[in-house]
């Protein structure tokens, strides 16, 4: 029989790295009475990456008629003013334009925002974003109500 041997390393581990994202505020960063044409809104949210890995931030809005006991705007009308809106979605600080057109075009925007991990320097942007109603909307957007997300989704 011939001679053998062996010996062990022992003690080895593997982490994956995880993506954590949070916002301030938490809810309503914007909130609009009685707009007219040619009126904004605007308003900064902080992204914040809490995980250890970089992340590229992209952006999202979902949109949906809103129904109170004063106004109830039916879906279609939801759509013709969330075409109509014209949201401008840029990062301060010249980092750039993440989107600039109908609110209902702001969907998985930009192509990516890097995003450093927890504890760099960069692991945090503010996003600025502006609300108009362009000065061309006529009657038709009157009396329309319409609630809406944002929603940041971060990829490793």
């Amino acid at each position: 029989m011939p001679f053998t041997d062996d010996d062990s390393l022992l003690n080895n581990s593997y982490d994956t790295g995880n993506v954590a994202l949070s916002v301030s505020p938490s809810v309503s960063a914007i909130t609009v009475s009685a707009m007219v044409p040619g009126g904004s809104a605007s308003a900064a949210i902080s992204v914040f990456n809490l995980g250890d890995v970089s992340a590229n931030l992209f952006g999202t809005v979902d949109f949906r008629n809103h129904v109170s006991p004063s106004i109830s705007t039916y879906a279609a009308q939801a759509e013709l003013l969330a075409d109509k809106l014209n949201i401008s979605v840029s990062v301060s600080g010249g980092g750039g334009v993440m989107y600039n057109g109908p609110l209902d075009g702001f969907i998985n925007q930009p192509a990516a925002t890097p995003l450093a991990p927890s504890g760099s320097v960069s692991s945090s942007i503010e996003v600025d974003v502006v609300v108009t109603l362009p000065s061309t909307a006529g009657p038709a957007f009157q009396n329309i109500s319409l609630d809406f997300d944002f929603i940041f989704v971060s990829t490793s």
